[in-house]
């Protein structure tokens, strides 16, 4: 991690720590988790691969509530059968 460190203050950057390195991972998961999802497709996958970029988990959270699987209307919560 010094080599980087070193690499960065000579380049006139921040200096890295591993809790701005873990915040860095944790803030890229979602565009990853949208990349290798089936949920959507195409120019629709970009759309929120661009998004979840800029906005994370805010926007992932979107897009799993836009992206839900939609029930087929046979079994209805909150109805009694017959």
């Amino acid at each position: 991690m010094n080599d980087i460190n070193a690499m960065l203050a000579g380049m006139g950057l921040p200096v890295l720590d591993e809790a701005s390195l873990i915040i860095a991972i944790v803030l890229s998961l979602p565009p990853v988790f949208v990349l290798f999802s089936k949920r959507a497709s195409g120019g629709t996958k970009v759309l929120w691969f661009i998004l979840t970029s800029i906005f994370s988990w805010l926007a992932y959270a979107g897009y799993l509530y836009v992206t839900r699987k939609k029930g087929n209307g046979e079994s209805r919560a909150g109805t009694a059968p017959g």
